[in-house]
């Protein structure tokens, strides 16, 4: 009887409420699905799919549930409190659920709003990508970490269990065949290729011959340098250097190949008093050192002292503290990522890191894969902390038309609320690689004018040829924002047979690029804005969604980029101002955020609005430009779209007419320089389905 009390109590909420709108089909990643109020539970849908899926879909608690109006905190909370576990949530209008699939049908019946419900089907739960190559090697992710240990003694029967960590599962030796057994077990949530992560610098050995790599190093004094070796000088981190922000108070998190030689007592000049702590990840590594030299080299430019450069090189935010997270394995040659991505977040965040870069990840051309989920889910449960991510170095003219192809940006920075950071041009005319793209050894990808003849370092206001661009493949913008990433000085590591990158500058300095170059630069810019927050603003733990949200409206626009306007047919590099699938919002501008006295409102709303609720924010000054970022919840790798919580913004311009902004893709809404200047703005919650306690957190900027 308690149990129907609560049923009914929950109803009337949901009686009360309007249905907004209602979903027919399903969307996901292998394709629309038509769902029919008739086919409630049943198997037709089964016996289409066939094999495995028949005799899933007789057994499974496994359903997904879908509604006639926009999913409500009401409609949640009726599922829950009848004994309903909620996963995911799936375009157009559906949850992932665990429930028999008695109380399902007794809850249709009772609740007017829930249309139907069907098997979480094993193809569904299978990447695209499994069947466009033979991957033997596949990620299989749990829904939780007690059923994936149960399943092992299951797995091992399909392939080589390689690795098992919280809810996910490496495996190797996978035929083909076995795939949808793999999925058909009962508490998997999601099967896709396991893809090794690297390390995103572009290495020498990628762009030069062995006779150019075995010519003499020419070294150089930084006395006589001309300020824009190590990138900053690009970004103007000097205006905030000079206001004296340099991070001070910040803790930054770095996940990479280690720090010079692991030891706080031995560890380079350049990192005395920098290092909070250092944590082994790598396998069979005994300390957080790094034999390989492309962490040092990032950890340099986020916070290097500049001490054995006499301040001459030093990173972004050189005031600010790090917590090291070592990955790299000297046995394997490579990256040791965990596959619970908590386990390198967690720590660094009870250690009190609030910024955690990570210039590593793979090539999935723009695919959501667990990876970007598990980045999302950790953001959506931890919205102070902020973490970036390199976009990848993919970039190629492979349809040879002078321009970069689209659809390169790898995961995890394919997450949602990650930043995804993609390279611009430094400006280094000697030293590194000056080489131009078409004579590089890597150079067929960029063998038609204009990039054949450009160099790596020419340009400030270009994109290098390399850094990979948007969209992804469910058409949201990345990368979010660039910085520069080619010929960019650092330190490099002193441990014995360490990579020298693209060449020493020094003997304590080294040249390297790529967009792992790129994002510790963007770390070091949020730092500093992070410290002007707390300080000058009395922002004492501001979100990561305001973080974003002032970096992306702030960034300098590279329109039309370093080629001019010279149209798309003869090569020019953006073809549209930003935001934009080559720069994001623009290269990251320190200048931009350290006094906001420009702005006419900053709003780090946390509480957020519910479906169908609204914020309305009237303006001291008329205003012409606007910024809206929200720190989504997680999305579903077996949906077709990611965006699970939707916000619009509605602005009541000084005329009184209005216009909306109604982006149902990216987590993100903007007006830029709009001619006519707006007196109100309005954040409208179009649909929450996986609200905290109903309601999505946003951040909102006005200028």
């Amino acid at each position: 009887m308690r149990a129907s009390k609560r049923i009914i109590a929950s109803l009337l909420g949901l009686l009360l409420g309007t249905a907004l709108s209602a979903g027919e089909k399903l969307y996901l990643q292998s394709g629309e699905v038509t769902l029919t109020e008739g086919n409630a539970g049943r198997s037709s849908l089964a016996q289409t799919l066939g094999g495995v899926n028949e005799e899933v879909s007789l057994k499974t608690q496994f359903f997904i549930v879908q509604f006639k109006n926009r999913i409500t905190y009401q409609d949640q909370k009726f599922l829950k409190e009848n004994g309903v576990e909620i996963f995911r949530y799936l375009p157009a209008d559906a949850l992932i659920v665990k429930a028999p699939r008695q109380l399902l049908k007794t809850l249709k019946m009772l609740n007017p709003s829930l249309r139907t419900f069907v098997p979480y089907f094993p193809r569904w739960r299978m990447s695209s990508q499994l069947f466009k190559s033979p991957y033997k090697k596949v990620l299989v992710r749990f829904f939780s970490e007690k059923k994936a240990k149960k399943a092992l003694n299951t797995l091992e029967s399909f392939g080589q269990v390689k690795e098992a960590l919280g809810k996910s599962v490496v495996m190797d030796q996978v035929a083909f065949s076995q795939l949808e057994n793999i999925a058909a077990i009962e508490s998997v949530e999601w099967v896709q290729p396991y893809q090794d992560l690297k390390v995103l610098d572009v290495t020498a050995q990628e762009l030069l011959n062995q006779s150019e790599l075995d010519e003499p190093e020419v070294l150089r004094d930084p006395r006589n340098a001309t300020g824009f070796e190590t990138g900053t000088k690009v970004m103007d981190f000097e205006a905030a250097w000079n206001e004296g922000f340099t991070g001070e108070g910040q803790i930054v998190a770095m996940a990479d190949t280690g720090l010079d030689k692991g030891s706080l007592d031995t560890v380079f000049e350049d990192f005395q008093g920098a290092i909070l702590d250092g944590l082994v990840f790598g396998m069979f590594s005994k300390n957080w050192g790094d034999p390989m030299g492309h962490g040092t080299h990032v950890a340099g430019s986020v916070l290097g002292r500049g001490i054995a450069s006499s301040g001459i090189f030093k990173g972004g935010a050189y005031g600010a503290q790090m917590v090291v997270e070592s990955m790299w394995s000297k046995m394997l040659n490579n990256l040791t990522v965990p596959p619970e991505l908590k386990d390198l977040f967690q720590p660094a965040y009870d250690k009190g890191a609030r910024i955690h870069t990570n210039s590593w990840g793979k090539n999935n051309y723009g695919g959501y894969d667990n990876f970007a989920e598990q980045v999302d889910e950790f953001m959506w449960e931890h919205p102070d902390m902020l973490i970036l991510f390199a976009a990848g170095n993919s970039g190629e003219d492979l349809d040879k038309d002078g321009r970069i192809d689209e659809g390169s940006v790898g995961s995890p920075a394919t997450a949602k609320n990650a930043m995804a950071v993609g390279a611009s041009e430094n400006y280094l005319l000697e030293g590194g690689i000056q080489k131009a793209l078409g004579e590089l050894k890597g150079g067929r990808s960029w063998s038609v004018e204009p990039l054949k003849s450009d160099r790596l370092s020419d340009n400030a206001g270009g994109i290098a040829a390399f850094s990979s661009r948007g969209p992804t493949e469910d058409g949201r913008l990345k990368p979010d924002v660039v910085a520069p990433g080619t010929n960019i000085v650092s330190v490099c590591s002193s441990v014995e047979g360490a990579s020298s990158l693209w060449g020493h500058y020094n003997e304590d300095y080294c040249y390297s690029g790529g967009t792992s170059m790129a994002t510790p630069l963007a770390a070091g810019a949020v730092a500093i804005l992070r410290e002007v927050l707390v300080k000058k603003y009395e922002r004492t733990n501001p979100s990561a969604a305001l973080l974003k949200a002032l970096i992306l409206h702030t960034a300098d626009d590279l329109y039309p980029g370093q080629f001019g306007e010279i149209g798309k047919e003869n090569g020019q590099e953006i073809l549209t101002p930003g935001p934009n699938i080559d720069q994001g919002f623009g290269r990251v501008n320190v200048a931009g955020f350290v006094d906001l006295s420009h702005l006419s409102l900053v709003e780090d709303n946390q509480v957020g609005v519910a479906t169908g609720e609204e914020k309305v924010y009237n303006l001291p000054v008329p205003s012409h430009s606007l910024t809206l970022v929200y720190t989504d919840a997680p999305g579903a790798p077996a949906a077709e779209k990611q965006l699970t919580n939707n916000l619009d913004v509605e602005v009541t311009f000084e005329d009184g007419s209005t216009a909306r902004l109604s982006d149902n893709v990216n987590n993100f809404e903007y007006l830029y320089n709009s001619p006519k200047a707006f007196a109100s703005v309005k954040v409208i919650g179009v649909q929450v389905p996986m609200g905290k306690d109903g309601k999505q957190p946003y951040a909102l900027i006005v200028e």
